[in-house]
């Protein structure tokens, strides 16, 4: 699936994760250009969402949750946004109820802490409501990410 102007690609089956070097190239009209790759040769419309080594780091070094010790059964999450998320999204999530569960909205990401099992909180059950130019991945493949991410920059 090379296209003109990409010049390499790595890919990982089990995250989704692509590494691509490209002639210089805007981040918007990569990702366009990869959605539209991917519906020729595939026969799918998706929405693909991109970040760079340096950004997947700043996700993880700026996460508001990462220093608090969780228990049994809860977790971090961080959904990935192609832009800022829209208004009726931050409405949903602070109209929702939350008990013990947080979140934190940071420029293109929302970092979730579950309190609970994922699967009984409240504030999860919005998560399929944000729609689909976001991608939502838990801590641990978050730090595998970044950690990947930059060891491919070596």
């Amino acid at each position: 699936m090379y296209s003109e102007g990409i010049l390499r690609i790595s890919i990982s089956r089990r995250n989704a994760w692509l590494d691509i070097e490209t002639a210089e190239e805007g981040p918007e009209t990569l990702r366009q250009r990869i959605e539209e790759e991917i519906r020729a040769v595939f026969g799918i419309s998706i929405t693909v969402v991109l970040r760079t080594a340096g950004e997947l780091e700043r996700i993880v070094a700026e996460c508001p949750y990462a220093n608090i010790p969780l228990a049994e059964g809860e977790s971090i999450h961080v959904s990935i946004w192609t832009e800022a998320p829209p208004q009726k999204v931050v409405d949903l999530l602070s109209a929702s109820e939350r008990d013990i569960d947080e979140y934190h909205i940071h420029g293109r990401e929302i970092y979730f802490l579950f309190r609970q099992s994922i699967l009984d909180s409240k504030l999860a059950k919005h998560l399929h409501k944000l729609g689909d130019t976001a991608t939502t991945r838990n801590w641990n493949t978050m730090n595998k990410l970044a950690a990947l991410a930059k060891a491919m920059q070596a």
